[in-house]
């Protein structure tokens, strides 16, 4: 199975309520979602 790093992974957004939420989607699909909530001022990166 092919890994697939966050470095690599396509950036993408939802827009909710006005307001642009950008994720990255990791991971086998069949596995239990983890969400990770960055401070206000962080970014994908960091």
């Amino acid at each position: 199975m092919a890994q697939t790093l966050f470095v690599n992974a396509a950036n993408q957004s939802i827009l909710v309520g006005g307001t642009a939420f950008a994720y990255r989607d990791l991971g086998p699909k069949s596995a239990e979602p983890l969400i990770l909530l960055n401070h206000w001022g962080a970014v994908l990166d960091h």
